[in-house]
């Protein structure tokens, strides 16, 4: 099954694959079955979903700290039907950082969508250092 996922996951290393069947997979009389929750592939669960109108709205209500890590080859180039739009995520973006001004960190990383996966110490020092930020202007709760 490991290799049947990695040959379909090309972003997906061995070691990530292991993890992903270790933690999404049961063991049945038959062999494995994939623990996947199919409603992650609705339309309602993509960001192209929303309007830009919304999205805008929905960041201006925000008011905690924000980051947000993307990897270079991230979600739309694994989804590949996205690759040539970036404007989205650009939007996304431009709107943070006009709402949260310092209370948001952009941070681009090396990598594909499995890079959380792939290479968690350089993902989880950069939450790290994120977190313990002494600069930090508190947010209203």
């Amino acid at each position: 099954m490991l290799q049947r996922l990695l040959k379909n996951n090309s972003h997906v290393g061995e070691e990530c694959g292991e993890l992903l069947l270790q933690r999404g997979a049961t063991q049945v009389p038959a062999g494995l079955v994939l623990n996947r929750d199919r409603r992650i592939a609705w339309p309602e669960h993509t960001f192209d979903f929303i309007s830009k109108e919304l999205c805008a709205h929905a960041i201006k209500k925000l008011q905690a700290h924000t980051l947000l890590i993307k990897a270079t080859e991230g979600f739309f180039d694994v989804r590949r039907e996205y690759d040539a739009d970036k404007g989205l995520i650009l939007f996304m973006t431009d709107q943070l950082k006009s709402a949260l001004g310092e209370r948001f960190q952009f941070v681009e990383i090396p990598g594909n969508h499995y890079v959380h996966m792939n290479q968690p110490d350089h993902v989880a020092s950069i939450i790290g250092s994120f977190l313990q930020s002494r600069n930090r202007i508190p947010g209203q709760l």
